[in-house]
């Protein structure tokens, strides 16, 4: 028997090895834990599993960091490509804009067309992420995961919206507002 005190979580572990029947040992050492620790609470679990589930909870929290941190580099990878893929279209379509505000086109006609391209691409990507997340949290191991609830998806689908709405903004308002003079 071996009496191991946490001090930092409050806690004491007490390791007991025995030969035999699992159920005698328990009820003596409960009654003995009873008489020595009247007041103290105290639960039984079997080595191996709570070994193996300690390990396994700093695992998945590591992992979890892990995931959060490539999370948000893909976040700003993909700000990045969205970015220059507004800008390549801007550049590419700046005559034609040009030639519809000298038509008499609102700043809001020439948004629009402009963004309809980007807005197609990201509806296209919910599309196809939606159930591929569906599908891989389904086959993803795991007797304690959370459920998977539509709040994350439209929180997800949120982020991603305002992130494109702001990144087109920037990029189209600065061209349909600006006077254009140095088109030939």
């Amino acid at each position: 028997m071996f009496l191991n005190s946490n001090v930092i979580s409050g806690s004491t572990l007490l390791t007991v090895r025995f030969n035999g029947d699992e159920q005698k040992a328990k009820t003596l050492i409960t009654s003995e834990l009873e008489n020595i620790f009247p007041n103290d609470p105290f639960e039984f679990k079997d080595f191996s599993v709570a070994f193996y589930m300690d390990e396994a909870i700093a695992f998945w929290q590591s992992m979890k960091r892990m995931f959060m941190f490539f999370s948000v580099v893909t976040l700003l990878i993909s700000t990045i490509g969205l970015f220059g893929l507004i800008l390549f279209t801007v550049k590419r379509r700046t005559k034609e804009i040009g030639v519809r505000k000298v038509m008499g086109s609102s700043v809001i006609s020439v948004y629009w067309q402009l963004s309809t391209e980007v807005i197609g691409m990201l509806g296209f990507a919910i599309l196809v992420g939606c159930p591929a997340a569906i599908y891989i949290y389904k086959t993803m191991p795991g007797a304690y995961k959370e459920p998977l609830t539509v709040s994350e998806f439209l929180v997800s689908i949120a982020l991603v919206a305002v992130n494109a709405f702001i990144t087109i903004s920037y990029h189209v308002l600065k061209v349909a507002m600006s006077n254009l003079w140095f088109l030939t």
